[in-house]
């Protein structure tokens, strides 16, 4: 513990110990990282510390949690609280998504390639009730990356698992509609 409280590896090192994970030191002015092991997936959590600029340098500190997901489909979905630039967006034309639930769609805008998609995802309850416990949220599905960053140290244990269970929840929600999406039958070629 830090002469001011818990210090970053301290928290990483309590988040593994909650949730059965793994503390891995990276190396002498690299980022400290938490890994858990969640069936196929591996989720990573960490804090990164990053210094902009010469003389005049800016330092901005951030929680990123994240996880590397299969995404053959080429899923991608946004999510974050809404704010003034968001409620700007929408006035001049920037289409989002609303899943069907008045306090949901209220309070947090989504972007995304297949409505249905997403409507599936955000109907999950967990889903829902995990997001809307976040103060701040930026999340997304982008690529084979499956992403949460906020531009502050996190120290809250109990946010910080709130977080690790959005991702595993999501990440059963995305895997169970793949799996139950019905696969192409291969033409198989008879020689004559």
């Amino acid at each position: 513990m830090g002469i001011f409280g818990p210090n970053k590896k301290d928290i990483l090192m309590q988040f593994c110990n909650e949730v059965g994970g793994e503390y891995v030191k990276s190396g002498f002015f690299k980022d400290n990282i938490a890994r858990v092991k969640v069936k196929r997936w591996v989720i990573y959590l960490k804090f990164v510390t990053q210094t902009y600029g010469g003389e005049s340098s800016v330092t901005i500190n951030s929680t990123r949690m994240y996880v590397h997901y299969s995404n053959k489909d080429f899923f991608y979905f946004k999510l974050q609280r809404k704010g003034l630039l968001n409620i700007l967006g929408k006035l001049i034309g920037i289409k989002y998504i609303e899943v069907g639930y008045p306090d949901f769609d209220r309070d947090f805008i989504i972007k995304g390639n297949d409505e249905s998609k997403v409507r599936s995802l955000f109907g999950n309850p967990i889903i829902r009730s995990l997001i809307e416990v976040q103060p701040y949220i930026f999340f997304k599905l982008k690529g084979n990356v499956l992403y949460f960053q906020e531009n502050s140290i996190i120290y809250d244990i109990k946010r910080l698992k709130s977080l690790y269970q959005l991702f595993v929840e999501t990440l059963n929600q995305l895997y169970s509609e793949r799996s139950r999406k019905p696969r192409q039958k291969r033409k198989v070629k008879h020689r004559n």
